[in-house]
C-alpha cells in the first residue's frame, strides 16, 4: 500500500510533458536536403523540470524546462534552424547523452528565426535541446524546427580557389560569392575569430593590388592575402602578407608580377552566420599617380615639387613594411620641405620616422603614428645635405590610407609647429578635457621644426596667466573654471610657432546638495524620510572680469589715477585685428565735473586711445550722482562716495560723452540737507574720443589699464568698477554647467526605499547615525553631503512572542501567534509556500490592534494546505506600509494517512492500541478539533512490545487528531 501511495504521489506531483524533456527519450528529427519545418511543443503546466537542465554556453534569460530531439550524423555539416518560437529560446546541440559535450549553441528571440551549423560524424547521434528562456511560470513554448544537410561553397578551400583577374587602373570586374556554409580552413586568424572562409586566387600584374569586397547587408567581414608556394593556382598558400577587418578596400604592396596570390574572405566572428552571406569580389591595380608624384619605397630621389605618398599611393599602404626613403632637393643649396596634408596610420603600431639628413643616422625630427600628423617638416639650417629621410614600418595586420605630403624646396626659413602629443586625461565631448578640482593633468607636447629643433624652448600657457616650461608637464588649476591651454615653441633665433593647440580644460564646479531628514529626531524602529535636492553650479567664462571695489579719483591738477584688468584666457599672441574685436569698455563711476577729466585706455603693449578728451567740453556736468563740492555751494570738498552710473564706450554709439549732456538734474548738497540742480550725463553707450582702430595690434592677454586725469581743482569722484569686453568670436574657452550622471543615497544597513533623491531610515539602535548623499557629474567628480539623525529612544512596533503552525486534521492547519505589545500596527499577512523560498500564496489577512501594551493572541486557519510540507510565514505591516515583522513555520501533512502510528480499533469507545516508533510513542499528541492537546487526560498502559494502550473512555465523543511529530492521523471516539 505504501508503494502504491508513493507512486500516486509522484504522478500527481510532476508535470505531464507534451514531448520528451530528457535526451534519453529524444524525438528523432530527420535531416533533409532542405529545411522542412516540424512543429515542436513544450507544455509543462508551469512546473520546472524535475531532473535538472544542462546549461548551454550561450543561454540568456531565465533557464526553464526543455524539450529534446535527436539527429543522426551525415558525415558532413548539418544546419539546425528554428523559426517563430512564441517565447525567447536557447537551442544547443550535444554529442552525448547525458548532455555534457556541447557542439553548437544559439539563441532565438520570440517570433524570430536563427540557424547554426555543426560538423557531424556519419551515423553518430546528436541531441538537440530547446529551452524556453522567457515567459512566466505557466508559459509554454511552441515553434518550428528543421535539420538539413549543408553544401559548402566550391571555393571553400584554397585548392578550389576561384580564379580572378587583376584589372588595371582601378577598374573592377566583380565576381559574386558567399560564405554561407563555408568551413574553417584551420588557419590561425590574424584578425577576428573566423570559423568559415572562401578562397580566391589571382596572378599579379602589378607590384600593388587593391582588393575589394562588398558584402550584402553590410555584415562584418575579414580578408587575408597569402603568397603561393608556386606559380600554379592549385599549389595553395605560402606566408601571410597581411589582413584587414574594415570594409574598405585593401591595398597590398611589394607583389611580384606573374606570381600567384591567394585571398581568403570570411565572416569576422565565429559562430555567426550573416543573414545575407553574399558578397562581391574583385582585384585591381592602383590608379596611376599624377606626374611628379613620389611614392614611399626603399631608395632615394631628388625633386623640388610633387606629392609624396606612402607605399599605397592613393590607396592603403601594405602590411609588414620596413621602408627607408630619402628625398633630396634638386636645387643646390635648398632645403627639403614636406607639408603633410593628410596623415593616418594605425595608431601605436605603424610609424613614420623623419630624419634631418640623407640617412636614418641623421637627427630625428619626430616619430608619428595614428592621426598625429607631422604637419610641416623641413631640413634644418645645420643639415648640409638639405635632404629628409623617411622610415616607415607597419605591422602584420590592419592598414590605413597613410599620407599625402606636398614637397617643395626652400631657402631655410624656420617654420615651427607646436604639437599636443598626449594628455593623461583624455578629451571628451567637444574635445574638452573635464577634470575635478585638485586633479592634475599631464601634457606632453613637441615642436615640428622646418630646420632645427636644437636649442628650442617650450612654454605652456595654462589659460589663467600661469606658464610652465618643458615638453612634459603636470599642472593643477587652483580654481574651478574653463581654461585654454597652448604650447609656444621658440627657437634660438626667437622664431615661434604660428599655430595654436587650443586645448580646452574645464575644472568642475561644486554642486549645492541640500539634504533633510523628517523627522530628524526619532526612536528605533520608527521611520525618518531622507530627501536631497541637487543644484548644479554653472561656470560662466569671462576673460575680462570687472574690476570691483572703489577707485578714488581725488581732486587734483593734472594728477593721473589708474585701474587695471589682467586678461589671460585668450590664445597666446592673439591680437586685436579690427575695431570690431572690442565690443565695449564700460565704467561705473561718479564725478562732479565732466570738463575736469580726461580718460584713456592702454593695452598690454602700451598702445592707447582716448575715451574722453580734456578740453572738449562738458563743463560742470555730473557723471552719476556725486555729492556736491565747494565750487557749487561754498562748502569744503566732500569725499563721501556718491552713486555711480554705467557709461560704456562703443563704436556703435552715435554720440560722445560730452555730446550726451542733459540739464535739470537734481543732486544732493554736500553742505548739509538740501539739493541743487545741475547738468548731467545719463547712463548709456557713447562713442570714444578716438576710434578703437587705434588698438589694432594690441595683445588680448595682459594688462589693460584705465587712466583718469583730474585737470582742475575742487572736484573729485570714484570709479566703482569697470571692464572691457571682446568679441565672442575671439572666445574659445566655453562656459559650462556640469550634469548629473548618477546620484543617490549611499547604501547603509538601515536605509530602505532608496530612490534618486529619497530614502527611508528605520534605525535599530540609539545614537546619531549619518547617511551620505552622493552625486557624480559628467566630469567624473563625486560630491557627498552627510545627513545625520538623532535616535534617542527605543521603540518596538510589534513584540512578537510566538508564531506556530499546527495541523489539526489531515486537511486543516491552525496558525497562531501572539504579541506582547504593538505600535502603529495595521495588519498581519499569512502566506504559504511549497518550498519556503518562492511561490508564496496569500492565506489570510488579519487586522492588528494598532497600538497596544497588552499581550494579544491571534489565530487563523489554512483550510487547503499542501500534501506534504507547507511553509508559512507571518508579515506585519505598520500604518505607513512598512514591513516590521516576519517569521517562518512548516507543517507536514500526509493525505494518504500514513502517520507512522497504527491505531486500533478505530473507532473505539474505550481502549485503543497504539503501535509505532518508540520515540514517536513518547512524544505524540492527542488534539481536539480546536488544537487542544488532551493526552494528559488519557490513561496510558505501556506494553512489553513497545506499544501503548490508551483508555479514551473519559473523552467526549468526536474526532481527535493523533499527531506524531509532523504527521497526523484521525482517531474517532464513539
Amino acid at each position: 500500500m505504501k508503494t502504491l501511495l508513493f507512486s500516486l504521489f509522484l504522478i500527481g506531483s510532476f508535470p505531464i510533458f507534451a514531448q520528451s524533456d530528457n535526451c534519453s527519450g529524444a524525438t528523432n528529427l530527420p535531416v533533409n536536403a532542405s529545411c522542412t519545418y516540424t512543429a515542436f511543443s513544450n507544455t509543462e503546466n508551469g512546473q520546472p523540470e524535475g531532473g535538472g537542465i544542462p546549461n548551454p554556453s550561450c543561454i540568456t534569460g531565465t533557464q526553464s524546462a526543455d524539450v529534446w530531439y535527436s539527429v543522426t550524423g551525415t558525415g558532413g555539416s548539418i544546419q539546425i534552424s528554428v523559426n517563430n518560437p512564441d517565447r525567447d529560446a536557447t537551442i544547443a546541440v550535444w554529442s552525448n547523452c547525458p548532455a555534457t559535450t556541447q557542439v553548437a549553441c544559439m539563441t532565438v528571440a520570440s517570433g524570430g528565426t536563427n540557424s547554426m551549423n555543426f560538423s557531424s560524424t556519419l551515423s553518430a547521434t546528436y541531441y538537440v535541446q530547446i529551452i524556453r528562456t522567457s515567459g512566466g511560470a505557466n508559459a509554454d513554448l511552441t515553434g518550428q524546427i528543421c535539420a538539413q544537410t549543408i553544401v559548402v561553397p566550391a571555393n571553400d578551400n584554397c585548392s578550389g580557389a576561384t580564379v580572378v583577374t587583376q584589372q588595371p587602373n582601378g577598374s573592377c570586374t566583380t565576381v559574386s560569392s558567399t560564405v554561407a556554409n563555408a568551413t574553417s580552413s584551420g588557419i590561425a586568424n590574424c584578425t577576428g575569430t573566423a570559423d568559415d572562409d572562401v578562397w580566391f586566387v589571382f596572378t599579379a600584374t602589378d607590384v600593388q593590388a587593391i582588393i575589394n569586397r562588398t558584402t550584402t547587408g553590410s555584415w562584418d567581414s575579414g580578408i587575408e592575402i597569402f603568397s603561393s608556394t608556386g606559380a600554379a593556382p592549385g599549389s595553395c598558400i605560402g606566408s601571410s602578407l597581411g589582413c584587414q577587418d574594415s570594409e574598405s578596400s585593401f591595398t597590398v604592396s611589394g607583389l611580384t608580377v606573374g606570381m600567384n596570390y591567394y585571398v581568403r574572405v570570411y565572416s569576422w566572428s565565429s559562430g555567426f552566420t550573416p543573414a545575407t552571406p553574399g558578397f562581391t569580389f574583385c582585384v585591381t591595380s592602383p590608379v596611376p599617380l599624377p606626374p611628379g608624384s613620389v611614392v614611399m619605397s626603399n631608395g632615394s630621389t631628388s625633386t623640388c615639387s610633387g606629392t609624396f605618398y606612402d607605399a599605397g599611393g592613393t590607396g592603403d599602404y601594405g602590411n609588414s613594411l620596413t621602408q627607408v626613403f630619402t628625398i633630396c632637393p634638386s636645387t643646390a643649396g635648398a632645403k627639403m620641405r614636406a607639408l603633410f596634408t593628410s596623415f593616418q596610420t594605425e595608431g601605436s603600431l605603424d610609424f613614420l620616422e623623419i630624419f634631418d639628413g640623407n640617412s636614418v643616422a641623421a637627427p630625428s625630427l619626430g616619430t608619428y603614428s595614428g592621426t598625429s600628423s607631422p604637419g610641416t617638416v623641413q631640413a634644418t639650417p645645420s643639415n648640409a645635405s638639405g635632404c629628409l629621410t623617411f622610415r616607415f614600418t607597419s605591422d602584420g595586420s590592419v592598414t590605413y590610407p597613410g599620407w599625402e605630403a606636398l614637397l617643395s624646396c626652400i631657402i631655410p626659413c624656420q617654420t615651427i609647429t607646436s604639437n599636443l602629443i598626449s594628455t593623461n586625461e583624455a578629451a571628451g565631448a567637444g574635445g574638452i578635457i573635464r577634470i575635478c578640482q585638485g586633479q592634475s593633468v599631464n601634457f606632453v607636447g613637441s615642436g615640428t621644426f622646418g630646420t632645427s629643433s636644437a636649442g628650442a624652448t617650450y612654454s605652456w600657457s595654462m589659460g589663467n596667466g600661469a606658464t610652465v616650461s618643458g615638453t612634459n608637464i603636470n599642472y593643477t588649476w587652483p580654481a574651478v573654471g574653463s581654461y585654454l591651454v597652448n604650447l609656444t615653441v621658440t627657437d634660438p633665433s626667437g622664431c615661434t610657432n604660428s599655430n595654436f593647440i587650443n586645448q580646452q580644460v574645464q575644472v568642475s564646479t561644486t554642486p549645492t546638495i541640500a539634504t533633510s531628514a523628517t523627522p530628524s529626531t526619532l526612536c528605533t524602529n520608527q521611520i525618518s524620510n531622507l530627501s536631497a535636492n541637487v543644484t548644479m553650479t554653472p561656470y560662466t567664462v569671462n576673460c575680462t572680469p570687472p574690476v570691483s571695489g572703489t577707485t578714488f579719483l581725488p581732486d587734483g591738477s593734472g594728477v593721473s589715477y589708474t585701474t587695471s584688468i589682467t586678461t589671460n584666457c585668450y590664445q597666446p599672441g592673439l591680437t586685436v585685428t579690427s575695431a570690431a574685436d572690442i565690443t565695449n569698455i564700460c565704467l561705473n563711476m561718479e564725478h562732479s565735473y565732466l570738463g575736469d577729466l580726461s580718460l584713456s585706455i592702454s593695452c598690454p603693449n602700451g598702445q592707447s586711445i582716448s575715451l574722453v578728451d580734456y578740453g572738449s567740453g562738458g563743463g560742470s556736468a555730473n557723471l552719476g550722482t556725486p555729492w556736491a563740492t565747494a565750487t557749487v555751494d561754498g562748502s569744503t570738498t566732500t569725499t563721501t562716495p556718491g552713486t555711480g552710473a554705467n557709461y560704456c564706450f562703443t563704436p556703435s554709439a552715435s554720440t560722445t560723452l560730452v555730446g550726451g549732456i542733459l540739464t535739470g538734474g537734481t543732486f544732493p548738497s554736500g553742505n548739509g540737507p538740501g539739493t541743487y540742480t545741475d547738468s548731467y550725463v545719463p547712463a548709456g553707450s557713447y562713442q570714444p574720443a578716438a576710434a578703437f582702430t587705434g588698438l589694432i595690434g594690441c595683445p588680448l592677454n595682459g594688462s589693460w589699464t584705465i587712466h583718469v586725469t583730474d585737470n582742475l581743482a575742487a572736484d573729485n569722484g570714484y570709479i566703482f568698477n569697470w571692464d572691457i569686453n571682446f568679441s565672442s568670436a575671439l572666445m574659445t574657452a566655453s562656459s559650462f554647467t556640469p550634469t548629473i550622471v548618477s546620484q543617490g543615497w549611499v547604501a547603509a544597513p538601515t536605509l530602505t526605499s532608496t530612490g534618486a533623491t529619497t530614502a527611508q531610515v528605520i534605525p535599530t539602535a540609539t545614537g546619531s547615525p549619518c547617511f551620505n548623499y552622493s552625486v557624480t557629474d559628467n566630469f567624473g567628480c563625486t560630491y557627498t553631503q552627510p545627513q545625520c539623525i538623532t535616535v534617542n529612544c527605543t521603540s518596538l512596533p510589534v513584540g512578537l512572542t510566538s508564531f506556530e503552525a499546527n495541523a489539526i486534521s489531515n486537511y486543516r492547519v491552525l496558525l497562531m501567534w501572539a504579541t506582547s505589545s504593538e505600535t502603529n500596527s495595521d495588519y498581519f499577512v499569512i502566506e504559504r509556500s511549497v518550498d519556503g523560498e518562492s511561490g508564496w500564496e496569500l492565506i489570510a489577512t488579519v487586522d492588528a490592534a494598532g497600538n497596544s501594551t497588552e499581550a494579544l493572541n491571534y489565530q487563523t486557519y489554512d483550510n487547503d494546505p499542501y500534501n506534504g510540507t507547507s511553509y508559512y510565514r507571518l508579515h506585519q505591516y505598520d500604518f505607513n506600509g512598512m514591513l516590521a515583522v516576519t517569521d517562518l513555520e512548516a507543517v507536514y501533512l500526509d493525505f494518504g494517512g500514513d502517520s507512522g502510528l497504527i491505531l486500533f480499533p478505530n473507532p473505539s469507545k474505550s481502549l485503543v492500541s497504539v503501535k509505532g516508533d518508540l520515540v514517536a510513542l513518547s512524544t505524540f499528541e492527542v488534539l481536539t478539533a480546536t488544537g487542544q492537546n488532551v493526552r494528559g487526560q488519557i490513561k496510558m498502559f505501556p506494553q512489553a512490545d513497545g506499544s501503548l494502550v490508551m483508555d479514551i473512555s473519559e473523552l467526549a465523543a468526536g474526532v481527535y487528531m493523533v499527531k506524531n511529530g509532523s504527521k497526523v492521523t484521525s482517531l474517532i471516539k464513539e
